[in-house]
């Protein structure tokens, strides 16, 4: 008995390290939720990403340029923007809006045994992307080492296009934005 009640002690106070875990029932999805993004004009952001592996520091806190956006996302019914027939399975849409007007409705649906089911999107007086099937756009749990892909199709305009997504969490660490651009 002196020797189990040791080895737990032992064991006990050994470090421990722990990588976070993303699942994407955490994402926003309650009508009335919103985010403000802010979106830099910098569309290289190689230097600023490093390498696979952590820990990491990400430095995005570079001043804002002229160039640069906040763009609003917020979450909203189906049924805004008279687009819900076009997304009959969608349970939620993310309805973009930012500085130069631009206006952007997405739309999806979480399980949480696949992940969020992204149907496509709606631009008013642009386009309207319907994905065939609709793609898991995130994974139901998602941390360092997780990989995933998915095809979709989207037909607009008499065009048929055929996609292939990957991704991966390869890296972990602290990201540092810009100041006084967000608030929570």
């Amino acid at each position: 008995m002196a020797c189990y009640c040791l080895c737990l002690t032992c064991l006990g106070s050994l470090p421990a390290r722990a990588q976070i875990t993303f699942t994407a029932s955490e994402l926003p999805a309650v009508a009335g939720d919103y985010v403000d993004e802010y979106v830099s004009a910098n569309t290289d952001p190689s230097a600023m990403i490093g390498t696979t592996g952590g820990p990491q520091i990400w430095d995005f806190s570079q001043a804002p340029q002229s160039a640069d956006i906040v763009r609003r996302m917020a979450i909203v019914l189906t049924t805004d923007g008279g687009q819900q027939a076009s997304f009959p399975k969608a349970s939620y849409a993310e309805y973009y809006t930012d500085d130069t007007g631009t206006q952007e409705r997405d739309y999806y649906n979480i399980s949480n045994s696949f992940g969020r089911y992204y149907f496509g999107s709606y631009i008013p007086n642009e386009v309207t992307n319907t994905f065939s099937p609709p793609a898991i756009d995130i994974p139901a749990i998602a941390g360092y080492g997780t990989n995933w892909s998915y095809v979709f199709s989207t037909s607009y305009g008499g065009i048929t296009e055929t996609d292939t997504v990957s991704a991966a969490v390869d890296a972990y660490g602290t990201v540092l934005l810009p100041p006084g651009r967000l608030t929570s």
